[in-house]
């Protein structure tokens, strides 16, 4: 059976990294080795991963008279983050979120995505125009997703294009 090196003087062996003491080349390789296995580590950033959340987003414009009114959205989740976004919300055992605590939920959305304009940009005459926050808002859960329903007016009242006839009210 062969016999493991031996140490020369002032220096040992560590499996396989020769550590010097003398400050010669084995400091080097000790050197080396050490900026090797960090990098084989992983010395980097850990991963800051965070969940996506998929909507389909529609928007609807409201005009009265020729004049912008503000926007319907309704947001539909998609149904993964739908069944994370309900848990806990059925009190009543029945396989349903309560309505009220929905309506909770939507005034917490609401609320949350003032911070972010509502992820809706509008420009009027090229300029970009500034949104209220919601006048109206609810939620509903169907089909496994829930939609997210909101009146989202401009700040000032805006001109309808030319000849523009608005239909319902």
């Amino acid at each position: 059976m062969a016999q493991p090196p031996r140490a020369s003087e002032g220096q040992a062996h560590w499996s396989c990294i020769p550590v010097g003491f003398d400050g010669g080349e084995s400091v080097f390789r000790l050197r080396r080795f050490l900026v090797v296995l960090c990098l084989l580590m992983g010395w980097s950033a850990p991963a800051a991963a965070h969940p996506h959340v998929w909507i389909v987003a529609r928007s609807e414009l409201v005009f009265d008279e020729g004049k912008l009114m503000g926007f319907h959205q309704t947001w539909t989740f998609d149904p993964a983050y739908s069944a994370i976004a309900v848990l806990g919300l059925d009190s009543h055992h029945n396989g349903k979120p309560d309505p009220d605590q929905l309506a909770e939920l939507a005034k917490t959305y609401v609320e949350s995505l003032e911070e972010w304009s509502y992820f809706t940009a509008v420009k009027v005459d090229g300029a970009q125009a500034e949104v209220a926050r919601p006048t109206r808002y609810s939620q509903t859960f169907g089909r496994g997703q829930l939609t997210l329903r909101f009146f989202l007016p401009p700040q000032d009242r805006c001109e309808g294009p030319e000849g523009h006839r608005s239909r319902g009210k």
